[in-house]
């Protein structure tokens, strides 16, 4: 407690001007989320926070002229785990884009491995120089008639909120188990409001009334929206939406192409975030923020010349600016693989005869969306 309060009293006495900061960017084109502006300042960094913005002095100083800075981009929603590669991993090429925060959601290793995988993908992303907070996965299996790994119950889940980085509860994809009042699910959704925690959706092709009810069981956010209507609904009743385009960075070149302002586009992709996942202190260039942040060579093209994560360099001109060794590790889980006894061609064989309709799935090249 001590040690905090020295650090408190010197960064105010650098914010008051007192004393130098250890750090400072001067003459940089700051990027204002709050306002969706632009002006140039110093930014002063002290003990991993920005301190100050104004005219400041420092003990390392780097000029920014003709230059930007921006808060490092959070992304809302990544399942790690499909990438087949570990958090310890996934992190550094994330840093490269800017991105300096994620929320993760480890429901297809629970899939799988249940309780066992989610603490796994917690204890990965340890010590790390970057912050994976985790959304406990609420509906595995996905569905009553899927077979998985594991079941997870709301019994299951409601120990693991007492790690740190767990903020909430991941993408309620079983909205029928919502809508018939499920016991189970509603549990699940309780013990998380009950803890002041979100609750992820996933509201595929919903009416209205499946929407509002939806909303009225505590779900904040959705990212299934296909159509601009499909948005302003949820945007009316409260909701956050998601987009799903790819990276963070490329998103927000995609809707600066498409016409939105860019201070507009990386509010969106920082504090926007920040407030809805309600992660204190992140996602703008203010003072008593953490020191999170990205220099743009150029704004339009958001093409970035350095990524800062609490107040270090961690990426320059698309370099790591680590010492990590790539990690070598590897996780055994044996017999997380079951099939049926007796498996053979005629298990795959459809009973068409006598129907008048056959449903089947296909493929919609690079769409993710699905009809009704």
């Amino acid at each position: 407690m001590k040690e905090k309060l020295m650090k408190l009293k010197t960064r105010i006495k650098c914010a008051s001007n007192q004393q130098k900061a250890s750090f400072v960017i001067k003459n940089i084109t700051v990027i204002d989320v709050f306002q969706n502006d632009r002006f140039m300042a110093d930014v002063a960094i002290e003990g991993g926070y920005i301190i100050g913005i104004g005219s400041y002095e420092g003990i390392n100083e780097i000029d920014g002229t003709n230059q930007y800075i921006c808060p490092g981009l959070i992304d809302a929603h990544a399942h790690i785990e499909s990438s087949l590669v570990s958090p310890k991993e996934y992190y550094k090429e994330a840093l490269k884009h800017g991105i300096t925060s994620m929320i993760i959601d480890p429901h297809e290793i629970a899939n799988v491995l249940g309780v066992k995988g989610i603490k796994l993908m917690l204890n990965l992303s340890k010590n790390i120089p970057f912050d994976m907070y985790v959304m406990l996965p609420s509906c595995v299996p996905a569905t009553t008639f899927e077979n998985s790994g594991a079941t997870l119950l709301a019994a299951d889940l409601n120990p693991l909120y007492c790690y740190e980085k767990v903020i909430g509860l991941a993408e309620v994809m079983n909205f029928p188990a919502v809508l018939n009042g499920d016991d189970d699910m509603l549990q699940k959704l309780v013990d998380a409001t009950t803890k002041g925690y979100r609750i992820d959706g996933h509201g595929a092709s919903f009416d209205l009334n499946q929407l509002n009810a939806y909303i009225t069981a505590g779900i904040l956010t959705d990212h299934e929206c296909h159509t601009a209507e499909e948005v302003i609904e949820r945007l009316r009743r409260g909701m956050y939406v998601l987009m799903r385009e790819g990276s963070v960075d490329q998103a927000i070149k995609i809707a600066v192409n498409s016409g939105l302002k860019i201070e507009t586009a990386i509010q969106m992709s920082t504090l926007n975030t920040a407030e809805c996942y309600q992660l204190k202190n992140k996602g703008a260039i203010a003072p008593g923020f953490i020191a999170d942040f990205i220099i743009l060579d150029e704004l339009e093209t958001f093409k970035i010349n350095s990524v800062y994560k609490n107040g270090k360099c961690v990426v320059r001109q698309g370099q790591l600016q680590l010492d990590e060794e790539r990690e070598n590790k590897r996780f055994i889980f044996e017999n997380t693989v079951h099939l049926p006894e007796n498996l053979s061609e005629k298990s795959f064989e459809i009973q068409a005869s006598n129907c008048q309709k056959l449903n089947v799935i296909e493929i919609i090249p690079n769409k993710l969306y699905k009809s009704r």
